[in-house]
């Protein structure tokens, strides 16, 4: 999960400060939502 976090918040500060993007939180709370989803289903299979 902290890599989800580490990247995600990484990409939307790269596209504010470079301006080669449009930065947006609905991005960053899904991108950590699938991080969520994604640690679920793998804590469930072990």
């Amino acid at each position: 999960m902290g890599v989800v976090v580490v990247v995600g918040g990484g990409k939307e500060a790269y596209d504010r400060f470079t301006g080669k993007g449009h930065p947006e939180l609905a991005d960053f709370v899904w991108t950590l939502v699938g991080g969520g989803v994604g640690y679920v289903l793998s804590a469930a299979v072990e």
